[in-house]
């Protein structure tokens, strides 16, 4: 655990290398000790580094090793974030399909745990790739999913969030009126149905 804090202080110095070098040596730690739990924790810290380095095929790999030990363990949050993870990875190199797959997954995880942060965010990345897939009306209620999560946590985040909303409504040339109506209807589909 301290080679793994100290690895945290050399990611806030950009020292990637010494990061990784800690963490490579608690993963090796924590195996030998046969602690599954911790590690798992080091290899999804291992793959967040690798993803912040900018190796994205590596880390896509060392977050389905740590996917799989959150999943033995039962980590249902860790298992969402990782699932999070991969889908940014996915969406960066450009495979839309496999980025929808793993933020659904992680935005049901988040939604049976009432992790309103993480839904938010899964609905927020899930919109931003409809958009990118060229399916504005659906990545423009996504995001206002994600900006009702918001909201309704109080989170500053809105104030990121909703501006981006009003612009594709513009975008799609939404009257006011027309505003107003697709948001009870998304607030009215999150009540029913969690926005599935």
């Amino acid at each position: 655990e301290t080679l793994q804090t100290m690895a945290l202080l050399d990611l806030r110095r950009s020292d990637y290398e010494a990061a990784r070098s800690k963490v490579v040596k608690a993963l090796e730690m924590v195996q030998h000790a046969g602690d599954i739990a911790g590690f798992a924790e080091a290899q999804y810290k291992l793959a967040a580094i690798d993803m912040e380095r900018g190796d994205l095929q590596l880390a896509r790999e060392e977050f389905q090793k740590a996917l799989q030990l959150k999943r033995e363990i039962g980590e249902r949050r860790g298992e969402a974030a990782v699932l999070h993870n991969l889908g940014q990875i996915e969406s960066q190199v450009n495979d839309k399909e496999a980025a929808v797959k793993n933020f659904s997954g992680a935005l049901r995880i988040y939604q049976e745990l009432a992790d309103k942060p993480g839904e938010a965010g899964a609905f927020f990345q899930l919109g931003a790739l409809s958009v990118q897939r060229d399916k504005i009306p659906e990545g423009l209620r996504l995001m206002a999913l994600a900006a009702i999560v918001l909201r309704s946590i109080k989170s500053d985040e809105v104030k990121n969030v909703e501006p981006l909303v009003e612009r594709l409504a513009a975008q799609l040339n939404y009257s006011q009126e027309q505003f107003m109506v697709m948001v009870q209807e998304v607030l009215q589909s999150y009540v029913t149905d969690k926005g599935w």
